[in-house]
């Protein structure tokens, strides 16, 4: 029996698969240094506010805007703007009608369960971070959506992986696993947390 050679994937299709791929490893990265000061233990958290409580909450705050917003952001419209400025987006949108006819229906249903699966992020994305509607300035406590969780964030970026997964399990039959590691870490043991290596 003969092993299938890999296919080559269409030169428009890897330009953007390419930069898809670096957007979301990059993700990864975001997340894990998240995780690794704010998401492990109350211990980190209890040092990085003894030594800046005002800075970290400022990390803090902004590497979770940052999330949501570059998850909109990978999950928008390919097209976007006016018909006289209309310009394409990077987004996993466009992968299926950029993949062979035979790779099509695995991808379509990838992106679908993509875009459902960061929808979470749409009102926060639109009432707040990329704009800021004045309801939610005047009453952010009633402003009637919220940032999400860790748990729907960890669910977002699986969804990302297998809508990559879908076109290379065609092209070459291989998988992704993001097994990122932050270098927060190094930060943690210079402020001084002494189980930093061990969790």
């Amino acid at each position: 029996m003969s092993i299938q050679s890999p296919l080559a994937m269409p030169g428009g299709l890897r330009q953007q698969y390419d930069q898809l791929y670096h957007e979301i490893l990059d993700l990864h990265f975001t997340w894990s240094h998240y995780l690794t000061l704010f998401g492990k233990d109350a211990a980190r958290v209890d040092l990085l506010n003894a030594c800046s409580p005002n800075f970290f909450a400022l990390v803090e705050r902004e590497l979770w805007n940052s999330m949501l917003l570059r998850l909109t952001r990978i999950t928008a419209e390919a097209q976007s703007g006016h018909k006289a400025s209309t310009q394409m987006n990077l987004t996993i949108r466009t992968l299926p009608r950029l993949v062979d006819v035979p790779a099509k229906s695995a991808v379509k249903s990838a992106v679908r369960n993509a875009i459902e699966g960061i929808e979470f992020c749409a009102a926060a994305r639109n009432k707040y971070l990329a704009h800021l509607a004045v309801g939610v300035a005047l009453d952010r406590e009633n402003a009637g959506f919220d940032l999400g969780s860790r748990k729907q964030i960890n669910g977002a970026l699986r969804t990302l992986v297998t809508v990559l997964d879908a076109v290379t399990s065609y092209y070459d039959g291989t998988t992704h696993l993001f097994d990122v590691h932050a270098d927060a870490e190094a930060l943690l043991r210079v402020l001084g947390h002494p189980r930093s290596l061990a969790t």
